[in-house]
């Protein structure tokens, strides 16, 4: 009977440590992809930033 404990305990304490990291790797995937929304979001910001002052440019040429 001590022995079944002992097995038990071992396989709580292994289940344990893989939901650890299981946990651990979900959250550094959310992180790069919260990185990866935030560099898409900055280019886009800039490339619409550079669609606008070219359009104010355009808007220039077209008053003259």
């Amino acid at each position: 009977m001590y022995e079944d404990q002992i097995q038990l305990k071992k396989s709580y304490e292994e289940e344990h440590s893989t939901l650890a990291k299981v946990k651990e790797q979900a959250e550094q995937h959310g992180e790069n992809m919260s990185k990866s929304e935030n560099k898409v979001s900055h280019e886009l910001k800039t490339k619409g930033d550079n669609v606008s002052a070219l359009r104010k440019l355009g808007e220039g040429h077209d008053k003259k």
